[in-house]
């Protein structure tokens, strides 16, 4: 990778999300951050709103958000 490039994870857990995969994303949002990972990540409808706000009050704004890919 170039020097402007960032280290991106795909986080897709099927059409309809999966909440225990979406939790586990979160916790890892201090190493995300830490270490200028990207995300890319596709959240199932019924979790959307929910991982929105979530990764809005931790402040992490590295993240493309999705509720289907």
């Amino acid at each position: 990778p170039n020097q402007t490039s960032k280290f991106t994870v795909l986080i897709m857990g099927g059409s309809q999300g999966a909440v225990r995969l979406n939790d586990a994303a979160l916790e890892l949002v201090p190493f995300f951050r830490a270490w200028s990972v990207q995300l890319i990540h596709q959240t199932g409808s019924l979790d959307y709103e929910r991982m929105a706000a979530a990764y809005n009050k931790l402040g992490f704004n590295g993240v493309e958000l999705s509720a289907f890919i």
